[in-house]
């Protein structure tokens, strides 16, 4: 696609990611992709899981037409991520097959080459590269990134509002290093997840949301994200580091690494269900959703203006993996002892004495057969 289209990308995929979630809203119920309310959801009335099905339909014509090299695998990546996603929204997978299906999808990216070979100057010690350990390091990364969006996917809005804030930075390197063809797939990302948290957002004239993104959606995100990284940080030196491109996904990385290390502390399953994610100990702590939503994604921005910002001014790339690595110290002491203050002394009354089936990245048990789930 001429970069001379490329700012008609942007509302062309918006409308049709839109016209499509619109249909798809009127045959959810007879496809099964209804997220019904009960046990540990907080929603009062059905809800369409259909925003992850939207998006794809509105962002792969836009992928395909790009031009990039690897638009055509990177595409057939998106279309498996999200189909098992929506199979799963419609039926529960179980655990361990969806993990190898995602590993299966991760693993298309590596046919032409896009895995990451450039880990930049993490330890102070000069550049590091991956040699002959990167598709597998690159197949860790991008089922990581997809599994941490399906963890964030907790609040109306969140997951869908720290995704375009990641895009949206991805895409400003994209157009600020002469990539067209990125920019041009940022710009369609940018486009199809606006049109979603239309739907999606709380607002003072919709209280609660329209459609639900649900896995198909989460693992979309998580790998048009885990894409952006590896095509303009992690194939070679250049204006985004690698260790910035951590940076613009930290929320959703540092999110899954708190809870997974409370749960394994406590030595439960990584994989269990709790309140301990950083959004639920904001609401559980009494503040309203609207505001925990902004609260977080404003986060999000900060950490991608670092990642973008601090090595322009000189900060080297060891000092930001450092304060990686110090800020997810601090956000897993601080959502652990909030959260465990606000139980109470008996444990079995306590939420986290409650079994919860285990799943994949998954922080919501399973709807009942033909349901589909947040």
């Amino acid at each position: 696609m001429p970069a001379t289209y490329t700012p008609l990308v942007l509302p062309a995929s918006a409308l049709t990611c839109a016209a499509v979630l619109m249909l798809l809203r009127r045959i959810a119920p007879a496809v099964g992709l209804i997220d019904h309310p009960g046990g540990r959801k907080l929603h009062e009335a059905p809800v369409p899981v259909v925003g992850g099905l939207a998006m794809c339909f509105g962002l792969l014509p836009f992928v395909v037409a790009s031009g990039h090299h690897d638009a055509g695998v990177f595409a057939l990546a998106l279309a498996m991520v999200t189909a098992i996603g929506a199979v799963d929204d419609r039926r529960h997978i179980q655990p361990r097959v969806r993990l190898a299906l995602e590993v299966a999808a991760a693993m298309l990216l590596l046919a032409d080459g896009s895995w990451i070979h450039y880990l930049g100057d993490l330890l102070g010690f000069g550049p590091i590269g991956t040699s002959s350990y990167g598709p597998l390091f690159t197949v860790v990364c991008i089922v990581g990134l997809i599994n941490a969006m399906n963890m964030v996917d907790g609040l109306d809005g969140l997951a869908g509002s720290l995704a375009l804030v990641a895009t949206a930075w991805f895409t400003c390197v994209a157009l600020a290093t002469g990539n067209g063809q990125v920019a041009t797939i940022g710009a369609a990302a940018l486009g199809v997840i606006g049109a979603f948290l239309a739907f999606n957002l709380r607002t003072r004239f919709r209280h609660r949301a329209a459609v639900f993104m649900g896995d198909a959606g989460s693992m979309l995100l998580g790998m048009l994200l885990a894409w952006f990284a590896i095509e303009l940080a992690g194939r070679a030196p250049s204006l985004l580091t690698p260790v910035g491109a951590v940076w613009i996904v930290a929320v959703p990385l540092l999110d899954m690494g708190s809870v997974m290390a409370q749960r394994m502390l406590r030595r439960g399953s990584p994989f269990a269900a709790d309140r301990r994610h950083f959004h639920h100990v904001l609401v559980d702590g009494g503040m309203p959703v609207e505001k925990a939503v902004t609260a977080v994604v404003g986060i999000g921005v900060v950490c991608g203006a670092i990642g973008l910002g601090f090595p322009l001014l000189g900060i080297p790339e060891w000092a930001m993996f450092a304060a990686f690595l110090g800020l997810g110290c601090a956000v897993c002491r601080w959502t652990a002892r909030t959260h465990d203050a606000r139980q109470p002394q008996n444990p079995a009354s306590s939420l986290d004495a409650v079994p919860s089936m285990p799943s994949v990245a998954r922080d919501e048990p399973k709807a009942k057969p033909g349901a589909g789930a947040c």
